[in-house]
């Protein structure tokens, strides 16, 4: 089972990644270090707000 849910967490980080802006993912290659800085961080916050929406397999999932 965590296997699975390893899986479907990478599926997930990347489908995150190619939904990032298109200058994100270029960016990362920027010959200039604050544009790839730049870039990384866009990512990182992209992915993070992408993983936060996700539902905890363990939670109770309650009507409301």
């Amino acid at each position: 089972m965590a296997e699975s849910a390893s899986h479907n967490t990478s599926e997930l980080i990347a489908d995150l990644i190619i939904s990032a802006p298109g200058w994100v993912r270029v960016g990362i290659t920027a010959p200039s270090k604050s544009v790839r800085r730049e870039s990384v961080t866009m990512l990182a916050d992209h992915l993070a707000r992408g993983l936060s929406k996700q539902p905890d397999d363990d939670q109770l999932r309650l009507p409301l």
